[in-house]
């Protein structure tokens, strides 16, 4: 985000915060993946709904990049700012990655520096501990120097004015952080060698830890972020409810995600579980 912004972050409302991202660092990181996308369709040879997922992946990075959304989640409102973390963990990276065609992963897999690589940063408890760290520490408030209370990923406001590479980090180490959660759970074989019950279990942790931060916040008494004191939030809204709706998309979304990803994996599980159980029954 532009640092200008970042400091003059205190008395805006949304109408205030309606400007564009358009600092080339972002936008190429928006349409970078897209550029590749593009350039490698001959190869690719995906789908329509693969083109279309990706396509739709691509739109959710820019929604939460470079569209007016970027700044009021910084500013404005504590909701704007889950549903830009949403996207960028939640919904970003499981589109992205399911716009990839099937045999154009295994050709990926046929690289051995490339799964020596996925094996370490896929490993369930590496993906699933950036994954979680980030989900904690840019939306549990913590003290400042001065006592008061702000968003975590706020701590760096003050660094992020200073360098934009910082300002820029703090906004993609989200989607980095998705991505590695997302293709641990979604990939196959030997890109991630996790086992279906490791990622049942990824995922049901992750939804446990989701549900304790979100109710925590839901069921605060006083607005917990002084990032967000004096400005006015959209829809009229208090700081109060504000926090209060934010946590609630926090946890409505984020568990939901989790519930289809688990009964996918809980489906594999089944059908792992129902083949070995036929290969053990003797023949008659």
């Amino acid at each position: 985000m532009d640092p200008d912004v970042r400091m003059r972050g205190g008395a805006r409302t949304l109408g205030e915060s309606s400007a564009w991202t358009l600092q080339p660092h972002t936008v190429v990181w928006v349409l970078l993946p897209l550029y590749a996308y593009l350039r490698a369709l001959p190869e690719l040879r995906p789908s329509g709904w693969e083109a279309a997922r990706f396509v739709a992946g691509v739109a959710a990075l820019f929604a939460a990049l470079i569209s007016p959304l970027h700044v009021a989640a910084d500013t404005s409102s504590f909701l704007l700012h889950v549903i830009q973390h949403m996207l960028l963990q939640m919904v970003a990276p499981p589109l992205l990655l399911s716009g990839i065609p099937r045999h154009a992963r295994a050709r990926l897999a046929a690289h051995p520096g490339l799964v020596r690589a996925a094996r370490l940063l896929l490993h369930p408890l590496v993906a699933a501990g950036v994954y979680n760290a980030v989900l904690v520490l840019w939306h549990w408030p913590l003290p400042t120097s001065r006592g008061e209370l702000r968003l975590a990923c706020g701590v760096l406001t003050d660094l992020a004015t200073r360098s934009p590479v910082v300002a820029v980090l703090q906004d993609i180490l989200p989607l980095v952080a998705g991505l590695l959660f997302w293709a641990t759970i979604m990939l196959e074989p030997p890109l991630s060698r996790s086992s279906p019950g490791a990622r049942v279990a990824m995922l049901l942790g992750s939804m446990v830890l989701n549900w304790l931060l979100s109710f925590s916040l839901a069921f605060a008494d006083t607005p917990m972020y002084a990032r967000y004191a004096g400005t006015r939030p959209p829809f009229g809204l208090s700081l109060l409810a504000d926090q209060k709706l934010g946590a609630g998309v926090m946890w409505e979304h984020g568990n939901m995600t989790y519930v289809v990803a688990l009964v996918m994996w809980l489906r594999a599980l089944l059908r792992q579980a129902g083949t070995a159980g036929t290969a053990g029954t003797p023949v008659p």
